[in-house]
């Protein structure tokens, strides 16, 4: 989310500054700051994203295989009860 708000915050900023005319300027304009400024954010956005889906999948693993050796062992138990 935080890289979708920064995009599109930086390309209203990139549309206000170009004018109704939507004329690009000339290279030495600050302009272009805007447009890389956009382009970070989306890709501070992106990283965030991967590392907090990795972080997700690792602590779905780590559950699956706590829940696994819990089911194992009260199964192993049960049996040993009867």
């Amino acid at each position: 989310m935080l890289g979708l708000l920064a995009a599109v915050i930086g390309v209203m900023r990139l549309l206000a500054s170009l004018g109704p005319d939507l004329v690009m300027p000339a290279a030495t304009s600050p302009l272009l700051a805007s447009y890389g400024q956009v382009l970070v954010g989306s890709a501070i956005g992106l990283t965030v994203a991967l590392m907090a889906l990795l972080v997700q999948r690792l602590c779905r693993m780590r559950r699956d295989e706590v829940l696994s050796r819990f089911a194992h062992a009260c199964l192993k138990q049960r049996g040993e009860a009867l």
